[in-house]
Formats: C-alpha cells, sequence, structure tokens
C-alpha cells in the first residue's frame, strides 16, 4: 500500500488528517480509498470553525491538552492560543489551566472546567500507541502535528470570514488591505510550525 513506508497508524492518522483537510475527503474515505477497500462517495467536511463531537480537531485537541497538563518536556500553555481550541468543554479546560494548572485538581474546580473532558483529554496523551525508543520524538511531533491541526482551523475560520468581507467591500482601497490580512494568514495555514501561526 502507498503509506506502507509510515511506520505506525498514528503517523497515517496524522496523514489522512492532512490530505482531508486540503481534498475536503472524509478521513474514512481516505483511509479506506488507501487500504484497498471501495467506500461510500466521498463528503466534503463541515465548514471551519464548527466542530462535531470526536473530530479530528477533538482528538488533536485533547492530545495537546493532555500533554500539557501532564507536563509533557515539550508541551507547555504558551504553545498554543485559547482561539485554536474547540468552543466548549476543551477551551474551558485551557483557559483555566493556562493560568494555573492545579486548578484543574482543586476540590472546587471551576466550572468551565469539565471533568469527563479532563479525563479524556488526560487519557489520549497517557494512552498513546507511541513505543520504542522514538517514543519521545514521535509524542513530540504528533503534538506538533496536533496543534498545526488546532491552529489552521482557526486560521481557516479566520481566512473565510475575511474572505467574505473582501467580497462584500466596495472600496478599493479596503479590498486590498483585506486581501493583504488574507494573505498573511494563508502563509501561516502553510507553515508546519505551530509558533508561526501565532497572532
Amino acid at each position: 500500500a502507498l503509506l506502507a513506508p509510515l511506520e505506525s497508524n498514528a503517523e497515517r492518522e496524522v496523514y489522512y488528517n492532512e490530505m482531508s483537510a486540503k481534498s475536503g475527503v472524509s478521513v474514512k474515505t481516505l483511509a479506506e480509498q488507501f487500504a484497498g477497500k471501495e467506500s461510500a462517495p466521498a463528503r466534503k467536511q463541515s465548514a471551519p470553525g464548527r466542530v462535531k463531537e470526536d473530530s479530528r480537531e477533538i482528538r488533536a485537541a485533547r492530545y495537546a491538552l493532555g500533554a500539557m497538563i501532564a507536563r509533557a518536556p515539550f508541551a507547555n500553555f504558551e504553545d498554543a492560543e485559547a482561539d485554536w481550541m474547540p468552543e466548549g468543554a476543551l477551551r474551558g479546560i485551557y483557559e483555566v489551566a493556562a493560568k494555573d494548572r492545579d486548578a484543574l485538581f482543586a476540590s472546587e474546580r471551576d466550572a468551565a472546567v469539565d471533568a469527563r473532558e479532563l479525563s479524556a483529554a488526560l487519557a489520549a496523551y497517557e494512552t498513546d500507541t507511541f513505543t520504542g525508543d522514538k517514543e519521545a520524538e514521535r509524542r513530540q511531533n504528533y503534538y506538533r502535528d496536533c496543534l498545526v491541526i488546532l491552529a489552521n482551523r482557526h486560521l481557516e475560520a479566520e481566512a473565510a470570514r475575511l474572505t467574505a468581507a473582501w467580497k462584500a467591500e466596495t472600496d478599493k482601497e479596503r479590498k486590498r488591505e483585506l486581501l493583504g490580512e488574507i494573505t498573511v494568514i494563508m502563509t501561516k495555514i502553510r507553515s508546519k510550525d505551530p509558533s508561526d501561526k501565532r497572532v
């Protein structure tokens, strides 16, 4: 198979997620295609900014948060921004933990901290499938890939908003300004380094 050289299912999943984001074809369909199975017709993914339960963005947010909360040597709350997190429980956990990680485990926890999501985030990091000598490097790479997924989701929503404003704008000077902002965002989206994606 085409993806056979990739060493783990996690690496394949990251590849499928990247291809899905670029092509609009569902991850399931890509996985079936590369495995040689017939699949249902490809479906377009939902619009940027909307995240359904257990989507790749949710999985990415859980893993990244789990690594940050578990104090992985490569993970830090400053690596991400609150806007990168999907709205709801995961963003609430990030916002509380970024200020005071220990507040997540206090007996009188902040209402923004959903205990079920907190457990899911910690489990996502603690139960990953990376093993062997390169475990730390793979975990770090997967963490960075998760941050890229989260940042790109946020940046794509912002690019869509600016594109709509550009289309509606009649003033040539303002259109030029908007085009410049869109170009900066598109450059950030193309980058594979999460630190390039920060505001």
